[in-house]
């Protein structure tokens, strides 16, 4: 069954438990695979911490995994990424793809280890087709009610009225 968005990687969560999180994951969508999404510590600027819950902190879990698998095969397409993911994910019911679960629950060791054939082609599917259906035409510009918008200057260094109130 395909993601949301086609070739898309979607993360839910679940408790120190392995079951999915009531009320800190995503549901009612299928979801490729699942990470800890409750009791988690996130880092704070000027050397803090809190407690954090909810597929923000399930995504960023799957996405280090992923860039441990793009280190360990550097060749590796994003498909063969992906599929190596969810092959190696646990399966939680007899069902996979599980509704809830999807593949299962992210297996970081065996990412790295298993030995998975190549696929020509991400399991999740792909975007062209979505894309064609959904972007705006050739003749189809966005229109701003305000006129022009400058885009955003990009800068190292956060304002200092950002660094005043992180800090207090």
């Amino acid at each position: 069954a395909p993601a949301t968005m086609p070739g898309v990687l979607t993360v839910g969560g679940v408790n120190r438990q392995g079951v999915a999180s009531a009320g800190a994951s995503s549901q009612g969508i299928t979801i490729g695979v699942m990470a800890p999404s409750e009791n988690l510590v996130g880092a704070l600027p000027g050397e803090g911490y809190a407690s954090w819950a909810g597929t923000s902190g399930a995504t960023p879990i799957v996405s280090g995994v992923v860039a441990l698998v793009r280190s360990a095969y550097p060749t590796m397409d994003a498909a063969n990424v992906v599929n190596r993911i969810l092959a190696t994910a646990r399966p939680v019911t007899p069902t996979t793809p599980d509704p809830l679960y999807g593949y299962g629950l992210l297996d970081a060791y065996q990412a790295l280890v298993a030995d998975v054939p190549p696929v020509a082609t991400n399991p999740l599917g792909s975007l062209d087709e979505w894309i064609t259906i959904y972007r705006r035409g050739d003749d189809q510009q966005i229109v701003y009610p305000l006129g022009p918008v400058d885009p955003p200057e990009v800068t190292r260094e956060p304002p200092p009225e950002a660094v005043a109130t992180i800090s207090d």
